[in-house]
């Protein structure tokens, strides 16, 4: 929250788009920003299903970059009538731009925007976040209604400066603590064992990229032991592995775990390039940085070439 408080997540957003605004509530579209893996998709498709299957008037209307991805003509109309036509097939009367607009500001249609950094970014798009904020800021009007659209960190803290602050919300969205963390692999393992090796190994990540001092509390979303995804991926790899450790007999350890997310942006992003193909790319771009990393414990400097360029003495 802006003032620092935290809330449940589902809950907490799933009340403030079904539940009609006040008069001094001047907030009508909610960015949820967060890094990627953190859930910002599995948490925007928990919503609308909440929404949905909660006997509630209102209809969830859940934009994902694979419904638009092909198309030629990529305006918000468009992308919003691709999503309204996958939940509802014969809502093709709905599509009409002013049926539309007043569904949303009457909230019987509730937009939930995931993925608002793809759109910016994408070759075929003529939208800027400014330009896109104000399109959706148009679409609910001066009325009781409001927009959920989710970004990730890095995006929004480069383009998302020059918003208006008055009508957006700035949430972010926080990683697992401990203790959600053994709560989510009591659900996903069934093993007692494989349920402590993922907790164990979970763990060591988190260790080993934090060997320094730093200050990790409990909620904070960029460690690695809380990301969603590492925890799944480490689910993974433990389900019904006999040999499962954290440093499995294998010349790259993490070969395995970057491939999986070279998969997993392969098919989010469309990009039609193989996993193994996108292992190359990184390794050619990186072929030219050379990391120093002395036996003791102290300063870590890096060399890249052809520059020579001073890191702090501590990372």
């Amino acid at each position: 929250m802006p003032n620092g408080d935290t809330r449940p997540a589902l809950s907490y957003l799933v009340d403030q788009l079904v539940v009609g605004k006040d008069e001094q509530d001047k907030v009508f579209a909610d960015i949820l920003v967060a890094p990627a893996g953190l859930g910002k998709t599995t948490l925007a498709r928990a919503i609308a299903r909440h929404i949905l299957t909660g006997r509630r008037e209102t209809i969830p209307i859940l934009v994902e970059s694979a419904q638009w991805q092909n198309l030629i003509n990529l305006t918000l109309t468009n992308i919003l009538n691709v999503a309204l036509l996958q939940l509802i097939p014969d809502g093709v009367g709905l599509t009409n731009q002013k049926v539309f607009q007043l569904l949303v500001r009457e909230q019987l249609l509730v937009p939930i925007f995931d993925g608002f950094d793809e759109l910016c970014l994408n070759p075929k798009s003529s939208y800027s976040p400014t330009t896109l904020i104000n399109e959706l800021l148009e679409l609910v009007g001066d009325t009781g209604a409001r927009v959920l659209i989710t970004t990730r960190q890095t995006f929004w803290e480069k383009y998302g400066q020059g918003i208006v602050s008055g009508r957006v919300r700035r949430l972010d969205l926080q990683g697992f603590s401990n203790e959600q963390r053994r709560k989510f692999f009591e659900k996903r393992l069934k093993s007692p064992g494989e349920r402590d090796m993922a907790n164990r190994i979970s763990a060591e990540i988190g260790r080993h990229l934090y060997e320094t001092a730093v200050d990790r509390p409990p909620l904070q979303r960029e460690r690695a032991s809380g990301v969603p995804l590492m925890l799944e991926l480490v689910a993974v790899y433990v389900e019904d592995n006999d040999d499962a450790t954290f440093a499995p007999a294998s010349k790259d350890p993490l070969g395995p775990l970057l491939e999986a997310i070279c998969e997993r942006e392969n098919v989010r992003q469309n990009l039609q390039i193989k996993r193994e193909r996108q292992m190359t790319i990184f390794e050619n771009c990186s072929s030219n940085i050379l990391l120093i990393f002395p036996v003791k414990a102290g300063s870590v400097c890096r060399t890249f070439e052809p520059r020579l360029q001073r890191c702090p003495e501590k990372i």
